[in-house]
């Protein structure tokens, strides 16, 4: 089972020495059984003069990860399923708030740029 709110490390890309790069997602659904599908979302950080979705922005102290202004990169969720999380995701302690997972919640309703996937699948679960 995982909670609303866990972070995982998902391996994403290789850096140009050919290393591994892990980026923090946020977990936005509850999922107990193999098959249950939920959103996961990541927390990217802002530097000057670069383009940033401003929809959720979360400063440094919001998480434990969290040592530099950040935001909710939405362009990037996915929806995923507990068993692809079982095999490719590793568990960051400690969770986001409740709070902050609610403002995770309202910017997936809110950004412009949130994949057509996840919406359906926030409004499928969110009622």
């Amino acid at each position: 089972m995982y909670l609303a709110g866990e972070c995982f490390f998902i391996d994403t890309n290789l850096d140009t020495n050919g290393f591994i790069q892990s980026h923090l997602f946020v977990n936005v659904f509850d999922v107990v059984d193999d098959d249950d599908e939920t959103i996961l979302i990541p927390i990217d950080t802002i530097y000057p003069d670069r383009f940033y979705d401003d929809t959720t922005i979360l400063e440094i102290g919001d998480h434990d990860y969290v040592t530099r202004r950040s935001y909710m990169n939405y362009n990037l969720g996915q929806v995923r399923t507990k068993v692809w999380i079982d095999n490719h995701c590793r568990l960051r302690e400690p969770l986001v708030t409740a709070d902050i997972i609610q403002r995770i919640r309202y910017g997936i309703e809110d950004s412009e740029f949130t994949p057509f996937d996840v919406e359906a699948e926030y409004r499928k679960r969110a009622g």
